[in-house]
C-alpha cells in the first residue's frame, strides 16, 4: 500500500484521461466526442514532445511526421480500402514505427544543429511527398 501512495501522481493523469475518454460516450453528442478527441490528440503530441525535448535533450522538428504518416495511412485504409477502424489504426501505427526505425537509424547519429536540420529536412520531404 505504501508503494501505491508513492506513485499516486501517476494514477491521477491516467484517471483524468480515462474520464476524458468515457465522458463523450456517456454524453452521446458528436461535438463533444470530437472536442475530446482533439484534446486527447494534443495531450499525446505534448507527451511525445516532452520525451524528445525534455528527457533526451534533442531539438526535433520532425517527430510530428510519424504522427501524420500514421494518421494518413490509417485514413487512407479506412476511406479508400474499406478497412476496419481498428485494423487501419494498427496498420498506420506499424507503418509509422517502420518509418521511425528507418529514419532513426540514420538521423539519431547526428548531434546538435545537424540533428535539428535533418529533422527539418524530414518534415519538408514528407510535406512534398504528400502534396504530390
Amino acid at each position: 500500500m505504501n508503494k501505491l501512495r508513492n506513485h499516486i501522481g501517476l494514477f491521477i493523469p491516467i484517471l483524468i484521461v480515462i474520464l476524458l475518454v468515457l465522458w463523450p460516450i456517456v454524453q452521446g453528442r458528436p461535438a463533444t466526442r470530437e472536442m475530446y478527441f482533439t484534446l486527447l490528440k494534443a495531450i499525446t503530441l505534448t507527451a511525445s514532445l516532452n520525451i524528445v525535448l525534455g528527457y533526451t535533450g534533442y531539438v526535433s522538428f520532425g517527430h510530428i511526421v510519424f504522427f501524420g504518416v500514421g494518421g494518413y495511412i490509417g485514413f487512407y485504409l479506412i476511406s479508400g480500402q474499406g478497412w476496419s477502424l481498428w485494423i487501419a489504426m494498427l496498420a498506420g501505427g506499424l507503418m509509422s514505427a517502420v518509418l521511425a526505425f528507418l529514419l532513426g537509424t540514420a538521423i539519431l547519429r547526428l548531434r546538435g544543429a545537424y540533428f535539428a536540420l535533418a529533422t527539418i529536412g524530414v518534415n519538408e520531404v514528407m510535406r512534398a511527398l504528400f502534396n504530390n
